[in-house]
Order: structure tokens, then sequence, then C-alpha cells
């Protein structure tokens, strides 16, 4: 059996007065293809103290997160 590999994605916006969510799913042709995006989604953010200033003058309010999905197909 062959298998299909992907990224499940989950990304929340609690934006005061306006919340909403939504769920997608992206499918690469290999494993290694996926982790490689996988790893890029999740490395760590080096902001700027230009966008640190930026995020506590105006906040935000999404988030998303990232999960390893396989398939047979």
């Amino acid at each position: 059996m062959n298998k299909k590999y992907g990224i499940h994605i989950y990304e929340k916006d609690n934006t005061p007065g306006f919340k909403d969510s939504y769920a997608y799913d992206e499918w690469f042709s290999s494993k290694e293809e996926r982790d490689k995006q996988y790893t890029y989604y999740n490395k760590p953010s080096n902001p700027s103290p230009k966008d640190i200033v930026t995020e506590i003058d105006h906040p935000n309010y999404e988030t998303t997160s990232y999960s390893l999905i396989e398939k047979e197909i």
C-alpha cells in the first residue's frame, strides 16, 4: 500500500468581537518533503525590536497549529 503524507493546519482568530477558526490539509508527494515543510512551519521566530514594539501596540490574536498526518491510498 502507498501512503500520502500531509500536514493538518488549524488556524484560530480570537480578535475581540470577531472569532473564527478553520482547518485544512496540505499534501506532499513524499514524507521527506512534508517533514521539511513541517520543520519550516515550526521554526522559532526571531522578532526584531521593531516587531516586538508593533506586537505590543497591535497584538496578534491569531494562532496556528500544525499536525503531521498520513493516509493510505
